[in-house]
């Protein structure tokens, strides 16, 4: 028995296990912190925007219109008016106090003496009236005709009548508007005109003197 009982205490002392390691506890798992892949924003300060250059294209004078192209200013031409001839629109840009002048010289050259015109008072800013003389003896032409047509205040609305109607303008009555001619010339024109017939009567008239004179010398 004793013999038995040593054996399994042998047997015990030779089968005995190492101690258990004590069991740690688990680690927590590893942690990486990875920074997210975040594209990197870059504030970049903005320019203004500059607007589009103005491009001006500047069109040839020309009788032809030139067409605007889209973004484009194009400066329109300019109609070429017919040498020595005046429109009625152009005709109100040459009057001014010159023209004035030469249409009061041909007033009082010729239209007073060849087609008998006369004048009235004024008004306040300008001393005559100018009347045609186929209205002489009408009454009441400054409240009743048309200005510009049956008389003129002033030497500059006196230069635009006769440029309008021409030399020749001789309305019946305070009914009458005479149509304006399509084609006439400008005041220098007129005024140059009157200037030459003048020297021509003159020099018939001198021509008829000198002609008298040598058939009296010759007479007994």
């Amino acid at each position: 028995m004793n013999t038995n009982a040593n054996r399994m205490n042998e047997s015990d002392d030779d089968n005995t296990l190492p101690p258990p390691t004590p069991c740690r506890a688990a680690a927590a798992p590893t942690r990486v912190a990875v920074k997210s892949e975040e594209p990197l924003e870059v504030k970049v300060k903005s320019q203004p925007k500059q607007p589009p250059a103005l491009e001006v294209n500047v069109a040839p004078l020309s009788p032809h219109a030139v067409a605007n192209e889209p973004g484009r200013l194009v400066t329109p031409s300019v109609p070429v008016q017919p040498a020595g001839r005046a429109t009625r629109s152009s005709s109100s840009d040459v009057i001014d106090e010159r023209a004035g002048a030469a249409a009061f010289e041909i007033y009082d050259d010729f239209l007073r003496v060849e087609r008998e015109w006369f004048y009235q008072p004024g008004n306040l800013l300008h001393t005559y009236t100018f009347i045609p003389g186929s209205l002489k003896g009408v009454k009441n032409i400054k409240t009743k005709g048309v200005r510009g047509v049956h008389y003129a205040i002033g030497e500059l609305e006196l230069c635009e009548m006769i440029q309008t109607y021409g030399l020749d303008h001789a309305p019946k009555d305070l009914e009458d508007i005479p149509a304006e001619p399509e084609n006439y010339g400008f005041i220098y024109e007129m005024k140059d005109w009157v200037k030459n017939y003048l020297k021509e009567k003159q020099d018939k008239k001198d021509a008829s003197k000198k002609k008298l004179k040598s058939t009296n010398g010759k007479s007994p």
